[in-house]
């Protein structure tokens, strides 16, 4: 029943190292833990950050497809109103063109109404004369 004191102490020295060990394990899962934490603290955050770029990138993107079917809509309007641009005077120079033959055909008109003309016409066109003149007319070769 006795123990003997080396025995005691040698029991003392197992639980002293078994504490240490148990101390040392725990110490150990919380920096496993806060080491974990901060991991995760880390790699949430670098996430975020990724998260972000990536969003950024989109919107990059986005702005960019955006610019460039505004920059082509803007081109061809720009090329489409010096089309319209340059058919529209060739259309006021097609309208001054008729206005200018529909005048020359007006004075046509006031002229084949005038007694003179239609006289003329007629000694050149057709070849009438007035009752008494000769026609003389040059031989031909």
């Amino acid at each position: 029943m006795g123990k003997d004191v080396n025995d005691v102490s040698s029991t003392n020295d197992t639980n002293n190292t078994n504490n240490t060990n148990n101390a040392n394990n725990m110490n150990n899962m919380n920096n496993t833990n806060n080491t974990s934490k901060t991991q995760n603290t880390w790699s949430s955050k670098a996430q975020r950050r990724k998260k972000r770029r990536r969003m950024s990138c989109v919107y990059l993107v986005l702005t960019v497809i955006f610019s460039v079917v505004i920059i082509t809509t803007f081109v061809q309007l720009n090329q489409t109103e010096r089309e319209l641009d340059a058919h529209t005077a060739k259309l006021l120079q097609q309208k001054a063109d008729l206005q200018s033959e529909n005048e020359e055909y007006r004075q046509e008109v006031e002229r084949l109404n005038t007694p003179a003309y239609m006289e003329q016409l007629a000694r050149e066109r057709l070849g009438l004369v007035r009752k008494g003149e000769i026609i003389v007319a040059p031989r031909e070769e």
